[in-house]
């Protein structure tokens, strides 16, 4: 697995520019900047977990635009208490306009994975005039109920897999490297060939490993509780592209009513799991590109 340095050196990759944006309340979030052109601004999922695990497969967008990456708060290297008041949405939503203030960029493009959709979804709804577009892969649900198909009937086994890291002896000693043993256990069910776990870059520090584990607990004891965003959705016109795994852990209705719900999208449905940007690199890019291209 590699680290941040590996990635900035990896033969063909694009040069990371590392910026540090401090927030009003005094935190620090880590950004991590390649390419050139239209900005997107790309948001990892989680949450907890840092945007290391994006790269290096997803620098391919800096083949056609400015993107940018950046550690959410608490996660990798940004900075952040962690407590009910701090682990919540509107926070997250404010710390991406701090960061599109920062670049004073109009408009931006926001590319989320996974609860990074359900973010940038939550963006939009709140600051409509500053998205251009946006880009959804294997995005969770947009409601917290467990009917009418919107979310997955099975066990959540990321927030199994936080129980039982709690738990732990690596937890308690503080041990990164045995955390992210969990996270690979885990995650590698949510490939349709788990072999691929090798490509998922889960290396992280002692302290952010610890951290992931701990922002993810206190939104499952908060804002994953109850949540509902069907109806504000509706009301976004904003160009959206919707991107599911066939085989993804969550049903593709999850994506299909996302679909659904905003008014001017596109939903497409690659081969493999939760993780296309590995399992099916070649045709997601194709289809961002296209997407991207259309004025």
């Amino acid at each position: 697995m590699l680290t941040l340095n590996q990635i900035k050196s990896t033969k063909n990759a694009h040069s990371l520019k590392e910026v540090i944006i401090t927030t009003d309340d005094n935190e620090k979030l880590y950004c991590y900047i390649a390419g050139a052109g239209e900005p997107i601004i790309v948001l990892n999922g989680g949450p907890g977990l840092p945007s290391s695990y994006l790269l290096p497969q997803m620098l391919d967008l800096a083949d056609t635009n400015l993107v940018i990456f950046y550690d959410q708060r608490a996660t990798g290297k940004s900075t952040g208490e962690i407590n009910e008041q701090t682990m919540q949405i509107a926070r997250f939503v404010k710390d991406i306009a701090w960061i599109i203030n920062h670049f004073q960029f109009e408009k931006v493009c926001l590319l989320g994975h996974s609860w990074g959709a359900f973010l940038a979804m939550s963006y939009a709804i709140s600051y409509p005039s500053e998205v251009s577009k946006l880009i959804l892969l294997n995005s969770t649900p947009i409601c917290s109920e467990k009917k009418d198909s919107l979310s997955s009937s099975e066990p959540d086994l990321y927030e199994a897999m936080i129980s039982k890291i709690m738990k732990s002896k690596a937890f308690l000693d503080h041990d990164g490297a045995g955390i992210s043993k969990f996270y690979e256990e885990t995650f590698k069910l949510f490939f349709c060939d788990e072999t691929k776990i090798s490509d998922l870059n889960l290396t992280m520090s002692d302290e952010a490993a610890v951290n992931s584990v701990l922002v993810h607990y206190y939104f499952e004891q908060t804002f994953f509780k109850h949540y509902d965003i069907r109806e504000q959705l509706k009301s976004l016109r904003v160009p959206s592209l919707v991107i599911y795994g066939k085989e993804n852990d969550l049903p593709a209705v999850v994506s299909q009513t996302i679909s659904r719900h905003l008014s001017n999208s596109i939903c497409i449905g690659l081969n493999g799991g939760h993780f296309s940007f590995i399992e099916a690199k070649e045709a997601l890019f194709e289809n961002i590109h296209k997407f991207l291209a259309v004025n």
